[in-house]
């Protein structure tokens, strides 16, 4: 399985994991202010942007420390972005790892990961 796909496939693993714990999926891979955010969502009254990262090891880091300085800043851009134009109150930037394992994917999800 190629990085592309290993990606797109741990986005709809997070994108599942989250649905079961009742969010409410709005899009996936929107593009805002040159910035791609992988999973739109909402948490209650609650618009989550969510950024995923999936490795298949974690010999050099979990996948969820994989959310550099720049990628936090880009997400903030985001959310300005769709500020602006939607003009939500309530938002805010989660992180959720997947690692695939042999067991099946280990999820970590960081509520508020992000802050502005």
């Amino acid at each position: 399985m190629d990085k592309k796909s290993i990606g797109k496939n741990g986005e709809n693993i997070a994108a599942n994991y989250l649905s079961a714990l009742g969010y409410k999926i709005l899009d996936q891979n929107v593009i805002k202010n040159g910035v791609e955010a992988d999973i739109i969502a909402m948490d209650k009254n609650t618009m989550v942007i969510v950024e995923v990262k999936t490795k298949t090891a974690t010999d050099y880091g979990q996948p969820e420390e994989m959310v550099t300085y720049f990628k936090q800043k880009q997400l903030k851009r985001f959310v300005r972005g769709i500020i602006s134009e939607r003009g939500w109150v309530s938002i805010r930037i989660d992180v959720v790892g997947v690692t695939m394992s042999d067991d099946g994917p280990q999820i970590e999800h960081i509520i508020s990961a992000v802050e502005d």
